[in-house]
């Protein structure tokens, strides 16, 4: 009877795993809600060597983010006279988006957060656009 409970405890875990560990996280949505436009020049999802570099270059810059850089996405779009781009950051922590976001994305003039991710760039339309 015992085993009987507990394959059925194990059963139910394993079905509330698979379906929360399916849905898509907030760095993922909105990767696919850009990449949906069709209009970008080029974009990259950095690999996990590029991720730790620019985690550097964060703490080099004075940035003292307490958690990991997790993901980063570059956009850039051909405008006339100058490129527009949008980039994504997806943290470990909710706290190093808003120190993130105050410390550097806010100079580009349209930064956003939600969830753990930091949205900020020159091309407006877009960041607008992203359900933020």
């Amino acid at each position: 009877m015992k085993i009987k409970r507990f394959t059925a405890v194990i059963l139910i875990l394993s079905t509330f795993l698979c379906l929360f560990s399916c849905g898509n996280n907030t760095f993922d949505t909105f990767v696919e809600e850009l990449e949906a436009e069709n209009t970008w020049l080029s974009h990259t999802v950095y690999t996990s060597e590029q991720t730790e570099q620019i985690q550097s270059d964060i703490v080099k810059a004075g940035i003292e983010i307490k958690g990991e850089v997790k993901s980063v996405a570059h956009f850039i779009k051909a405008s006339y006279p100058k490129n527009t781009f949008v980039y994504v950051y997806e943290f470990e922590l909710t706290e190093d988006t808003v120190l993130f976001k105050k410390a550097y994305a806010d100079s580009f003039g349209n930064a956003k957060i939600k969830d753990n991710v930091v949205i900020y760039g020159t091309e407006s339309d877009a960041i607008d656009k992203l359900n933020a």
